[in-house]
Formats: structure tokens, C-alpha cells, sequence
């Protein structure tokens, strides 16, 4: 549709029907006597992922020349040998995002320059450096309080433990204490938080996605603040890793998942708004003003690197899964960020969810071949 542009593949999540493709995409006709595109896959991928691959008629690979470069890679390592219509599923410094002490540095650097605009983690420090910091917040404070103690470096929920302020809080290496939000809003007495995908195609200038739809992650026990129950992980932890576990788990069987489902799509949370009279666009604002600022964070660790080699720039795309937890206020606050989020499959909702996440991505990033001829 672009005078010079080449045509671009367009991902379907079913059976493609050409008379509904959107208006301003080319379709690439692939027939028996066409080289099918590929995808270089350099870590196992979820049979969702492999499915939209497959589905629209991609091979994959291990190595090789293809459009596509998925997987937990190292930038440097491919970028320089790519091709102009070839593309990276990350970005680098992507890591300043995903890791906890790192993404912590960042949010601290600009709230200390604009402190009401960066306001939307909770205060923590680092462990071991921080300890004596720490001791000394503990000490100033007129009440009791609660602390949530991560790994810097893990995923799922693994190592994470709750404490209250009277408690023999340990010192433990490599680990992030915070905060803990002890008044979320609970739904069916339960807590939950809220899976947000992100596309970034750009950092320089800034060029961000938000996916209209995501994930709803319950704890699978009734919420409480008793020192006793603090170690109870089905209380205080949203992951779905964790809450599979506890035999009040109720697996979402269908897209339009029931209310009383440990996962419900983005779209059923903004129904349940709606129909209890809370605001979710409210909400859906905040969320977007925490992902623009949580990425500006980052930028000069992403920038440099990539504008060592300015004929890569248009190179690489990443998805990312932001954490987000709603008080009972209605304040949206960030957990984490998620540089690899699941794409795997525990129910039909979350093949549902990833499917178009992930063919919207690409049809977004505009895989091009100068092979093809257009319909």
C-alpha cells in the first residue's frame, strides 16, 4: 500500500479469511512451490508460540537464515550479521527492566529528581547494602508495618516471603525487601494482580503498545493481615505457579470465565468495574502513565548500545508483562517487569489471550519478504 515498501505477512490466529484482513495490509500468497518463511528459535518456545508459528504457515529453525530471531538471546551476538528485513525479539539492556535491584536503581535515580511523578512503587531496599537503611526506616516508623521480601533474580514466585515488622526479619544475600501493600482490593475476598502486556518497537523516539486485553492472577485463599498467615503463599501471592498447587485453584475452562475462576481476562476485571460502580478507566490511565515512565527509566541503558549501530535500529521489538497490583483505593502501583513473560498455555483463556498478543505483535513489527509477490 506504500510506494517501495516491500509487502508484509499477515498473522492470523485461525484459518485466515481474505475478505477480513484489515484494510491497508498485503497479504503474501504462499503456495506448494513457495520457500516458507522461517523463525530462528535459540531457546524452547510454548506450543502457543509454536502454534502461531505453524499456523500461518512459518518453519522454524535452530539455525540459519530467517526473518525472525526468537528466543533468550544475546543482542550483541546477532544483531551486526542481521539482514535490514530481519528482526530480534529483544532489545539491549533490556535486563535493566527485568531484574529487581536493577529496576529499582532506575525508579529511584528519576524519583529523586521528580518525586511526585514516581510514585507508584513501593519504598525498598536493596539486601545486604541497604541493610542498616532499612533498620533505620523500621525504627522511625510510629506503627507497625509490613515488608515483602524477594530474590533480585527469580520468577514465580520462588523465595518470596512476607513479613511484619515484629518479626526477626533475616538478613539474606542478593534479595529486594519492600513494602508490603497490606490494603489491596480484593475481589470474592481474595487478592489479585493484573498481567499488562506491553509491545515496545522504538526507544529512541519512544514507541509503546499497550495489548487491549491480559491477565487477572487470584491467590486462591481469603486475604488477611495475621502475623501467623503471613508464610501462607495462597494468601498473599497472586502466582499462578504457586496457586496451581492449592486444591481450591479453579482452572478458567472458557474465555468468558466464570467469576469465580484463579484467572479472569483483563476484559471480565473492566466488566466487574463497571457493573460494581468502581472506575476502571481510572485505573486503565495509570496503568498507562506506570509503563511510559517505568520505560523513560531505562532508556539510557537501552539507547547506547543500540545507537552504536544506527542500521540496526528498526531491528528489534520485545514484549514485556508488567506487574500491577490495584489498592483499595484504586491506586495502581508496579511490582515488576517481566522481560520474557509466560507465553505458555495452562487454559483455554490463556491461549486465547496469547494467541492474539502475539499475532498482533508481529502483524505490528511487519515481517517483510522481498521474495514474495503480493496478491
Amino acid at each position: 500500500k506504500f510506494k517501495g515498501n516491500p509487502p508484509t505477512f499477515y498473522f492470523h490466529e485461525k484459518k485466515p479469511d481474505t475478505g477480513n484482513v484489515h484494510k491497508g495490509l498485503t497479504l503474501i500468497l504462499i503456495d506448494e512451490h513457495t520457500q516458507l518463511p522461517t523463525v530462528t528459535l535459540q531457546s524452547q518456545i510454548t506450543k502457543v508460540v509454536k502454534s502461531v508459528f505453524r499456523g500461518n504457515n512459518w518453519n522454524t529453525t535452530k539455525k540459519g537464515s530467517s526473518l525472525l530471531f526468537w528466543g533468550k538471546m544475546r543482542f550483541r551476538e546477532f544483531v551486526h550479521l542481521m539482514k535490514p528485513n530481519q528482526r530480534i525479539n529483544h532489545f539491549p539492556g533490556s535486563i535493566q527492566l527485568g531484574r529487581k535491584d536493577h529496576i529499582h536503581r532506575n525508579y529511584n535515580r528519576l524519583r529523586s529528581k521528580f518525586p511526585h511523578a514516581y510514585d507508584f512503587m513501593p519504598q525498598s531496599f536493596l539486601i545486604p547494602s541497604a541493610w542498616n537503611d532499612f533498620h533505620h526506616k523500621l525504627r522511625s516508623l510510629e506503627t507497625s508495618s509490613y515488608w515483602i521480601m524477594k530474590p533480585i533474580a527469580s520468577s514465580c514466585g520462588r523465595g518470596i516471603r512476607v513479613y511484619h515488622s515484629s518479626q526477626n526479619i533475616p538478613k539474606i544475600e542478593n534479595r529486594i525487601i519492600s513494602r508490603y501493600i497490606s490494603n489491596p482490593h480484593l475481589i470474592n475476598k481474595c487478592k489479585y494482580d493484573l498481567r499488562i502486556y506491553v509491545v515496545v518497537t522504538s526507544f529512541d523516539p519512544l514507541r509503546v503498545y499497550l495489548f487491549q486485553d491480559g491477565l487477572v492472577r487470584f491467590a486462591t485463599e481469603t486475604f488477611d493481615l495475621k502475623v501467623k498467615d503471613l508464610s501462607n503463599v495462597f494468601k498473599h501471592l497472586t502466582n499462578v505457579s504457586i496457586n496451581k498447587r492449592n486444591e481450591q485453584y479453579d482452572e478458567p475452562n472458557n474465555i468468558e470465565n466464570h467469576l469465580k475462576a484463579s484467572k479472569w481476562s483483563l476484559q471480565t476485571l473492566a466488566r466487574y468495574f463497571a457493573e460494581h460502580g468502581l472506575d476502571f478507566n481510572k485505573v486503565k490511565e495509570q496503568i498507562k502513565d506506570i509503563v511510559v515512565k517505568t520505560l523513560i527509566s531505562v532508556e539510557p541503558f537501552v539507547i547506547t548500545p543500540w545507537n552504536r549501530s544506527p542500521e540496526n535500529r528498526n531491528k528489534c521489538f520485545e514484549i514485556y508483562g508488567f506487574d500491577i497490583l490495584i489498592d483499595s483505593s484504586l491506586k495502581a502501583w508496579l511490582l515488576e517487569v517481566n522481560i520474557s513473560p509466560s507465553l505458555g498455555s495452562s487454559s483455554k483463556l490463556d491461549r486465547f489471550i496469547k494467541k492474539k498478543l502475539l499475532c498482533s505483535t508481529f502483524n505490528l513489527v511487519g515481517f517483510a519478504w522481498h521474495n514474495s509477490q503480493p496478491i
